[in-house]
């Protein structure tokens, strides 16, 4: 094997090797959004119900930009959410 093929076989390995670590990474962020997302939109219908029976006015719809934003931020988007829902009974 020459040094041209030897070396052309170390940068495909190389790369192949990068390309298997960024589609590990990238399948984790993206499982890590969804389960964000479910359980932000599972929360925020039980605080809708829990704020239904208290009486409370601050009630959080369940959709895209919402459950975007929780699935993005995680818990501070949560609190985000409702801190806006709240801010707008002021």
């Amino acid at each position: 094997m020459k040094f041209n093929q030897a070396a052309l076989l170390m940068v495909v390995m190389c790369v192949i090797v990068l390309v298997i670590v960024f589609v590990k990474i990238r399948m984790e962020f993206i499982i890590n959004f969804i389960l964000r997302m479910v359980f932000g939109a599972v929360g925020i219908y039980f605080l809708n119900s829990l704020f239904i029976e208290k009486g409370l006015d601050a009630m959080v719809g369940i959709n895209f930009g919402t459950v975007g934003a929780i699935g993005l931020l995680g818990i501070p988007g949560f609190l985000l959410v409702y801190a806006i829902a709240l801010f707008q009974l002021l």
